[in-house]
């Protein structure tokens, strides 16, 4: 199989190859990244198109315009595919949500984001009124696109989660991936997909977004434990509690760790039955999961940054940043944990 490339590519205007691109080339204007979405369009078209899903290109309904759609199970889908810089605001989703709404009753929309999704977004569909639309993340198609997991098998675990669970998505993979030589036997079965690290020292780690794995999974690495951590991002908070039920917790060494801004207690009440076994392996961190870590950091440096309200940038600073010692202190749960995760617990 072809592996991720590492050399950018200046004219994408007809490639159809994922691995064209990953990697922006330096000093592109804003027209490279629109082709890219086009491009990515045609990734996916062909993506299908191997695996018999009968793609269509896009076209434009009056007033609007559909990214495409496939057949699955002998039922059609409508598609929509971004890759902006950023997760998407819930703005995108009310947007297709409205497309899918005015189609055929039943219809049900696929949203593939190279960039994630803001748990905005995702909580836009799990409080809506009906979920008819279900998303995949960038290691999700990245796993389909490197023929480690079927479309048809994917699909098959999303829909069957929002069917069972009520949610819009289901992560199929941690965030230590990796491609493989050659297609393997994928079970969509959740339960064992998210417990094949039992029994090797590997915990699974669930968070609430993409911002939280960024900034935590950077601590861990400073820390030298991350080799034993696997994250796994839920999309939002209230996604968490489906999320930790996918996992048998006696074999994965399950653990959630979550921001408490907007932890309701009717949510709150569902996460501790779920960990009812042991509260320690559910951390309460206080506010969001990188304002913690920003108070750790030294003042000169707080003066020194410009403030940004992009959630996976301020993760990424801050947890750089943090005074590790202080995190440890500042949380005695999660103290506890990094000396159970490294062996080290007295």
């Amino acid at each position: 199989m072809k592996q991720l490339s590492a050399t950018p590519l200046n004219d994408i205007s007809k490639t159809d190859d994922l691995n064209d691109l990953l990697i922006p080339p330096q000093d592109v204007d804003s027209g490279w990244y629109q082709k890219r979405g086009r491009a990515f369009e045609r990734v996916i078209k062909k993506v299908l198109a191997e695996q018999g899903h009968e793609p269509r290109g896009s076209w434009k309904p009056k007033g609007e315009e559909i990214d495409g759609s496939f057949v699955y199970n002998g039922n059609t889908y409508l598609l929509e595919a971004k890759w902006h810089k950023d997760p998407l605001p819930a703005s995108s989703i009310y947007s297709f949500r409205g497309k899918v709404d005015g189609k055929l009753i039943g219809t049900i929309g696929i949203f593939i984001s190279m960039s994630g999704f803001s748990e905005e977004c995702v909580n836009a569909l799990i409080f809506g009124k009906n979920l008819n639309v279900i998303l995949f993340g960038a290691k999700d198609f990245t796993l389909i696109h490197n023929k480690q997991i079927s479309f048809a098998n994917a699909m098959k675990a999303k829909l069957r989660y929002a069917v069972e669970e009520g949610q819009p998505y289901l992560p199929l993979a941690s965030d230590e991936s990796k491609p493989v030589e050659e297609e393997t036997d994928w079970n969509p079965d959740v339960h064992r997909m998210k417990t094949i690290s039992r029994n090797n020292g590997v915990w699974n780690v669930l968070v609430a977004s993409e911002a939280d794995e960024i900034g935590l999974k950077n601590i861990f690495e400073r820390l030298n434990i991350a080799r034993l951590v696997r994250f796994w991002s839920a999309g939002s908070k209230q996604n968490i509690p489906s999320l930790a039920r996918t996992f048998n917790k006696d074999e994965s060494n399950l653990v959630a760790i979550i921001g408490s801004n907007g932890i309701t207690d009717d949510l709150k009440e569902e996460i501790d039955e779920i960990f009812s076994d042991n509260l320690n392996d559910r951390i309460i961190i206080p506010y969001e999961v990188e304002d913690w870590m920003e108070m750790a950091c030294p003042n000169e440096y707080i003066m020194a940054v410009p403030p940004t309200s992009i959630r996976n940038k301020a993760a990424r600073r801050f947890s750089t940043h943090a005074d590790l010692d202080e995190l440890l202190r500042s949380n005695k749960d999660f103290s506890d944990l990094i000396l159970r995760i490294s062996g080290t617990e007295k």
